[in-house]
């Protein structure tokens, strides 16, 4: 049995295990700062109890857990431009894919800018 993005599902003598969950890594370049990212964090967050450090934060998630690090403030020059930003990376534990894609799609349209 397989999820639907083709990872195997874990079974344990024929039955479904619900209580052991793949780990789920995600990794985005997000064009921002360090300061604006632990300005946004509270309402990306939402009701998740969560922990921060300096290197990101630590956040319960319906009975799980995810961590997400921030690395290093870097600088995108496009012609006269240049953007701030940092490579983010997400790792999940004890959420099901479905579980971790809306918490995902939660925290990436808060960190949204409008544009024009």
């Amino acid at each position: 049995m397989c999820w639907l993005s083709g990872h195997q599902l874990p079974v344990v003598n024929g039955d479904t295990q619900m209580d052991s969950y793949p780990t789920i890594t995600d990794s985005r370049d997000m064009a921002l700062t360090h300061k604006d990212f632990f300005r946004i964090l509270p309402r990306a967050m939402g009701d998740h109890s969560h922990t921060t450090d300096s290197n990101g934060v630590t956040a319960k998630v319906h009975g799980g857990e995810v961590r997400i690090d921030i690395g290093p403030q870097q600088l995108r020059k496009i012609a006269l431009m240049e953007v701030p930003w940092c490579k983010v990376d997400f790792t999940a534990t004890g959420l099901t894919e479905a579980q971790f894609e809306a918490f995902s799609t939660h925290f990436h349209r808060r960190y949204q800018r409008g544009g024009g």
